[in-house]
Parts: C-alpha cells; structure tokens; sequence
C-alpha cells in the first residue's frame, strides 16, 4: 500500500501537470518524511503507555500480592484477578484525586495502618499516627476520621456517603 501511494504521488504529477521526475521525487520524499515522523511520534505514544502497563504489573505483583497464585478452580482465579484489577483501578483513581504526590508503596502503606478500635457506647477510636498523607486523604473524601472518637452515628454517615459517590 506505501508503495502504491508512492507510486501514485509520483505519476499523478507526470501524466496530469506536467511536473518533472525531479519535483515527483521530492513530493515523494516530504510524504515519506511525514509520514515517518507520524510512526516515530506513534512508536513514542505506545512505548510510554508500555512502562504505565508495566508499572500497573508491578503494582499488581508487589502491592497487591497477585502473584504466585496457587487456586486451580477457573472462576476463583477470576475471582482473584478481577479483585487485584478492580484495586489496581481505585488505587489510580485515589492517585489522581491526590495529584499522584505519593507512591504506591506509602499510600497503601498508609491504608493499611489506618485502624480503628470500637469502643462500646462511645464509637471510632483512630489508633493511626496523623501523617500528611492521611491529612490528603481525609481532604480529598472530605470527612475526617483522626482528631477525635467519631461516633458511630457520623461512621454510619460516612460509610452511607461514600455509598452515595
């Protein structure tokens, strides 16, 4: 096909203007440089795609501990992966809504501390230690969960809002 729009770019000129050999072959070199150049910029879009895709394997095996899995049953190896994508797809979401200012490794790392002890009648006991990341996290999901005993009453409140988004 390259070669046949080469060859037409070529000959329409001779047969239809009256143009010479010369200036064909230069019309042809400015297409093909064109052209080269929409592969190069092309070939440079997908291999910076690549290392996201390779850096989302990563993640996958690392954080979210994907591999090795020793299930045998097709639908809980399903199960596993679509677990470890549907992760993956929060996790890129949280790393947005937070202007991708901390790695994978803190902010799951810091998810995973973030406990809280019940304490019968009172409520949410934060036993995490207040870090700028979580700060960034109760920002951007706008409740707060670290400055005192939250009542069961406002975590029913913040689970029901989180349902709603």
């Amino acid at each position: 096909l390259k070669f046949l729009l080469c060859l037409d770019m070529v000959m329409n000129p001779l047969f239809h203007t009256g143009f010479s050999i010369s200036d064909s072959l230069k019309s042809v070199r400015k297409s093909v440089l064109i052209y080269e150049t929409i592969i190069v910029s092309s070939i440079i879009k997908i291999n910076q795609k690549r290392w996201e895709i390779e850096e989302c394997f990563r993640i996958m095996k690392t954080e979210f501990k994907a591999r090795p899995v020793y299930l045998s049953r097709k639908d809980r190896i399903t199960a596993h992966f679509t677990t470890c994508f549907t992760a993956l797809v929060i996790y890129r979401i949280l790393e947005q809504k937070l202007n991708e200012k901390y790695t994978c490794e803190e902010l799951i790392n810091t998810i995973r501390s973030m406990d809280m002890m019940i304490a019968p009648g009172e409520g949410y006991i934060p036993t995490y230690t207040r870090t700028n990341i979580t700060d960034a996290l109760h920002d951007v999901f706008g409740f707060r969960t670290d400055y005192q005993i939250t009542s069961q009453k406002n975590m029913r409140k913040i689970l029901n809002k989180t349902k709603k988004k």
